[in-house]
């Protein structure tokens, strides 16, 4: 409810719940990466690199939306 309770809009409980699918879909995007790259032998320690661009990257995007894509470099 904190989410819901931060935005000040008519329809804030759909609002929320929205936004949190996308961090909650995102998150699962990176993870499914995350392992992917672990699964085909690479070490975690080989994979943060490439995992923190992702991640970086990935929040950017969900913070300025596609705009964010432009200009943002990805190491990896």
């Amino acid at each position: 409810m904190a989410l819901a309770d931060a935005l000040d809009e008519e329809n804030r409980a759909i609002t929320a719940a929205l936004l949190a699918g996308q961090v909650i879909a995102t998150q699962r995007i990176l993870a499914t990466e995350n392992r992917r790259r672990i699964v085909s032998g690479r070490s975690a320690d080989e994979v943060h690199p490439e995992a923190v661009a992702d991640a970086d990257l990935a929040f950017a995007l969900l913070h300025h939306g596609p705009r964010a894509a432009t200009g943002i470099r990805r190491d990896g």
